[in-house]
């Protein structure tokens, strides 16, 4: 496939996934995974990485796992492509000169030639110059917000880097411009949510600017936390909601309430005082056809 084919694929494959049509999703990344031998330059020209990366988190599971499939044979490509491209042009002068405003007088190169395929890439092995400021304690936390970023994506080192000093640069504001512990903690919390490996989209969506650097250096463990683990959060809550209450009367069951999810009228209850003395009682309903509770004061 040539760019264009690439870009007219990519944009059917944006709306396939704005639509949820599953088939059609699978059909294209099939076509991609099978007609596109990946170089960074194609990556990096077609922005493709990034749509599919996103995809290694979709709820389906047959999307999620061809994504990652797609992923880890375009990072063999390119792995295959960089000695041959480093022979090609002389080895020595092969490093494409940095981006504009992606650092401080400092060259910044792309990922290392010598990475292992499938090793963990970090500012050391892109050999990314992360002393951007004359603080010791930020540029610290520039390299280990790269290395959080950097975790299982294609993105050219120059964006993790540009994307890194502008979190500093937010989260340092949020701190009134002082170092201290509300800046570093609020550095490690974001390290370590970005660096979780079942929070894929949080990173993802950092790296494209879904979510920007000022948003991301106010969100909270629940906006930071990954679907799945606010899912199970919620579930816990429920639970508690229901089960935590200590020793419960006897339910008892009627007629009298309708079940707001399949609207029948076979409801067990029981009634608790949940608040102060003079407040009423609270009633807690679970359906007995369907299991859908719910409750009342």
């Amino acid at each position: 496939m040539d760019s264009e084919e690439i870009r007219s694929a990519k944009a059917s494959l944006e709306k396939a996934i704005q639509s949820r049509n599953t088939e059609t999703m699978l059909d294209i990344m099939n076509r991609l995974r099978t007609g596109v031998v990946a170089t960074e330059e194609l990556l990096k020209e077609t922005r493709l990485g990034l749509v599919i990366g996103k995809l290694r988190s979709y709820p389906n599971e047959k999307v999620n796992e061809c994504a990652r499939e797609i992923v880890k044979k375009w990072k063999t490509d390119v792995s295959r492509g960089r000695p041959l491209k480093a022979a090609a042009t002389g080895g020595a002068n092969a490093a494409s000169p940095a981006p504009k405003g992606a650092g401080v007088g400092t060259p910044v190169q792309k990922q290392s030639q010598n990475q292992s395929v499938g090793g963990q890439r970090t500012f050391k092995t892109d050999k990314v110059d992360v002393n951007v400021t004359d603080d010791k304690i930020r540029n610290n936390c520039v390299g280990l917000i790269y290395n959080a970023l950097a975790l299982d994506t294609d993105a050219d080192s120059s964006l993790i880097l540009k994307r890194s000093i502008e979190i500093d640069a937010q989260v340092l504001a949020r701190a009134s411009g002082n170092t201290g512990s509300e800046y570093r903690n609020r550095m490690r919390s974001l390290y370590m949510n970005l660096k979780d490996k079942s929070n894929p989209k949080l990173r993802a969506s950092v790296l494209s600017e879904d979510i920007s650097a000022q948003r991301l250096s106010n969100m909270n463990s629940a906006e930071l936390a990954s679907e799945d683990r606010r899912k199970e959060d919620a579930k816990l809550e429920q639970e508690n909601l229901f089960h935590a209450q200590g020793a419960k009367p006897q339910k008892a069951i009627t007629d009298l309430f309708t079940c707001g999810k399949c609207k029948q009228k076979k409801v067990s209850y029981y009634q608790m005082q949940t608040r102060s003395a003079d407040e009423p009682m609270t009633t807690f309903c679970e359906c007995v056809v369907c299991g859908n509770r719910w409750k009342f004061s």
